[in-house]
């Protein structure tokens, strides 16, 4: 289901809060992202990334499972995180998952 595909997904991190976010992500060139629990709405899931070429504007969208299966952001219904991802990313907005760019730094 969505769930398992939110948590299986290379930008997930179950231990990552806000702030931990908001550090990680600064610097970043736009489009890093990552994807977390959300600590204000247990049981849901916030995308986090980087939205400027500097890193300076961390932004932050709640991810809801809805039960017919599908993943609501920002007033749009997703049937997947892989067509939410797709749509983010032809669109610019999110690029790289930050796990990636963290591996390959080392």
């Amino acid at each position: 289901g969505v769930l398992r595909t939110l948590e299986s997904s290379n930008a997930f991190d179950g231990s990552c809060n806000r702030e931990d976010a908001e550090r990680r992500l600064g610097g970043r060139p736009a489009g890093v992202f990552l994807i977390r629990r959300s600590h204000s709405a247990p049981g849901e899931y916030t995308i986090s990334w980087s939205a400027d070429a500097d890193g300076q504007d961390i932004r932050h969208a709640r991810l809801s499972c809805i039960r017919s299966g599908f993943l609501a952001c920002a007033g749009h219904r997703y049937s997947s995180l892989g067509e939410l991802l797709s749509l983010k990313r032809t669109a610019g907005i999110l690029r790289t998952p930050l796990a990636e760019l963290e591996l390959a730094e080392g």
